[in-house]
């Protein structure tokens, strides 16, 4: 998993209220505070993962600076809009960064680029990722207590 997704599209939601839309759509327990415009420039939305608080941080970017950057990726065509989501609060924000992103994205008729994996995924393909990610997520919270423990023994 990377650090930053990106949603490639042709169009862009008009705003959060549209973006939360889309995310109830995909039955996501994601819910975004804030029912303003999309900013031009991006900014940091306060989210609620299930009885979690997490942020969403999003950024317009242009689509010929990705190309450029990633050159021998095939995004598949030459995309108008990339929203960039870096996440940066642990799984809480991996999980919501990805739900936000793939919502996004069928909203929008989009993919999905994963930065550090250099790849596109189709929203259905996000959506198994966010399945994943849900799936192992006990598995790996338990293993990061174990080391949490054992680091805390040694000491």
């Amino acid at each position: 998993m990377s650090i930053e997704i990106s949603v490639l599209s042709n169009a862009r939601l008009g705003s959060i209220a549209e973006w939360q839309k889309a995310i109830e759509g995909e039955g996501f327990p994601l819910r975004l505070h804030h029912s303003d415009g999309l900013d031009g420039q991006g900014g940091s939305l306060a989210a609620q993962l299930r009885d979690r608080s997490t942020n969403i941080e999003y950024r317009f970017e242009d689509f010929d600076h990705l190309r450029h950057f990633y050159k021998g990726i095939d995004f598949g065509q030459h995309w108008k809009h990339v929203l960039a989501i870096p996440w940066i609060h642990g799984f809480d924000g991996l999980t919501a960064a990805w739900m936000a992103a793939t919502a996004y994205a069928r909203a929008t008729g989009g993919a999905v680029f994963d930065l550090q994996e250099g790849k596109v995924f189709t929203p259905a393909e996000a959506l198994e990722i966010v399945q994943d990610i849900d799936r192992t997520r006990p598995e790996v919270e338990a293993t990061l207590r174990n080391l949490k423990q054992q680091r805390a023994v040694r000491r």
